[in-house]
């Protein structure tokens, strides 16, 4: 959605949703593409690569997923690909709390997994990757479990009860 006219100063609170970047004759340019809580879209291209110092006084990067407050110029409205930009030139920017990374975010999403395994009906089991794919395909994968070891491909699945009974009976065939 659009928000503002075009020359209004705009205050808004966002996600900071991808980061990219090219160079011009006239030096990098770097895109921050941002998300505000009613899903509207924010763009602002700068020549800044945006960071702020944190409590220790060490450079942090802003990165996808942090949340930072933006006030600049609305400079246009433009569609893309179907959706409604508000785009934004000369900006300030504040880091309001910063996101989880992809790793965070995924040990998260392996413990609910974990977490999720009903004791006494539900079993996990580490199998070769080949294994995996002649009897347990339709079995759930744990998150970032696939390592090699000495050659041999491995992943951790979670066997659900309906799955053991399954098994058990093809075995006794």
């Amino acid at each position: 959605m659009f928000i503002g006219n075009v020359n209004d100063t705009i205050n808004v609170t966002v996600t900071v949703k991808n980061i990219f970047g090219y160079s011009t004759k006239y030096g990098y340019v770097n895109v921050y593409i941002c998300e505000d809580i009613d899903n509207n879209i924010f763009v602002w291209k700068t020549s800044k690569h945006l960071g702020v110092y944190d409590e220790d006084n060490f450079w942090y990067n802003i990165k996808r997923r942090d949340q930072i407050n933006l006030v600049g110029k609305l400079k246009e409205h433009k569609v893309y690909r179907d959706q409604e930009q508000n785009i934004l030139t000369r900006c300030k920017y504040s880091l309001i709390t910063k996101g989880l990374s992809q790793e965070e975010i995924d040990e998260m999403e392996k413990q609910k997994q974990i977490e999720s395994i009903v004791p006494g009906l539900d079993e996990m089991i580490e199998v070769t990757y080949k294994e995996y794919k002649e009897k347990y395909s339709d079995c759930e994968t744990i998150k970032n479990s696939f390592h090699r070891d000495f050659g041999r491909a491995y992943i951790s699945i979670i066997v659900r009860n309906a799955n053991i009974r399954r098994l058990v009976n093809e075995e006794t065939l």
